[in-house]
């Protein structure tokens, strides 16, 4: 058995649209704007790495072209919600005698903003790191299943391994939660236990590390500089250190492998019950009508669940 790192954590988070997707097929109504976010920053971070020249000797204009250019091809190519893409968050303000008119800003608008600060912030913040691989494909095995997926970013620093996990969500992550992050223990095991392939899809290529890195989230929001003074920056300043450093050890990777296990086992079983784990998870997932729909299947008092078992019996003779 193959799995993702995408598929298992939608698993974690609702099994009943991991059902969905993965065995019935249905397709997703929409897809959001923070998802393309992350996609957007994983292959910009890559460009700036995989030339030869370094991040630090880009322009800000070129990385702007470079952040645009993906960006287009990214919701040209996606099935986007138009009432999403066009939301204006700033309303436009007409012109005076002092100031020109200032048009107004959307949502997309925004992202591709806050995408170009951040990739230019970090090129001037990362000038003398040796960056060993970017967006890397990965597999590992726990137990019978393999797991597969990518890893930011893993550096080489004073001879020991960093690993770097790249956050833009909008509220900073604490460290009580990546303590116990699923996805960041699942990156750790890849480096440990697991193979690294530099070149997919030509996997001929493998890289082991087999080595336990120093891990931290790289939470861009904090390059962000601040607009105006307040009581805790000045204006101009950045927001924060953008490095989040975890701890992991030995025995909390042996507690995520019975972790992994246990969460396969309840995929292999088909136990697939509702079960979103935050509070406008149901409103935000791109299968709720889907899901509505398998609801009023088993709701409906004209549904006889005595003919369906025996047709499945039936069925298996």
């Amino acid at each position: 058995m193959q799995l993702s790192m995408s598929e298992l954590k939608q698993y974690i988070r609702c099994p009943r649209s991991y059902k969905l997707q993965e065995v019935d097929g249905v397709e997703m109504k929409y897809t959001c704007l923070s998802s393309l976010r992350v996609k957007v920053l994983s292959k910009a971070m890559y460009q700036i790495h995989c030339e030869d020249k370094k991040p630090c000797d880009y322009s800000k204009e070129h990385i702007a072209t470079i952040c645009k250019s993906l960006w287009l091809r990214e919701i040209n190519e996606a099935n986007i919600n138009p009432d999403e893409l066009n939301a204006i968050i700033v309303q436009e303000k007409s012109a005076t005698k002092k100031r020109e008119a200032i048009p107004a800003i959307t949502k997309a608008d925004r992202i591709l903003d806050n995408i170009t600060t951040w990739i230019f912030e970090y090129s001037r913040e990362e000038v003398d790191v040796e960056v060993l691989y970017n967006n890397v494909y990965f597999q590992t095995t726990i137990g019978d299943c393999q797991l597969v997926g990518w890893i930011d970013q893993i550096r080489c620093v004073n001879g020991e391994l960093q690993l770097l996990i790249f956050n833009s969500s909008k509220q900073a992550p604490n460290t009580q939660f990546l303590d116990h992050d699923f996805s960041l223990r699942m990156y750790i095991h890849a480096i440990r236990h697991g193979s690294l392939f530099p070149t997919y899809p030509d996997l001929t290529n493998e890289v082991k590390l087999e080595g336990m890195p120093h891990v931290f989230v790289y939470y861009f929001p904090y390059l962000e500089r601040c607009q105006r003074k307040n009581r805790k920056h000045k204006k101009g300043e950045r927001k924060g250190n953008p490095l989040i450093e975890i701890k992991v050890d030995t025995q909390q990777l042996i507690d995520f492998e019975y972790e992994v296990a246990y969460t396969i086992s309840g995929i292999e079983s088909e136990y697939y019950p509702k079960m979103p784990r935050a509070i406008a998870g149901c409103s935000l997932c791109p299968y709720s009508d889907a899901c509505k729909d398998v609801d009023r299947l088993f709701t409906d008092v004209s549904f006889n669940v005595e003919e369906l078992e025996e047709r499945e019996e039936s069925s298996c003779k």
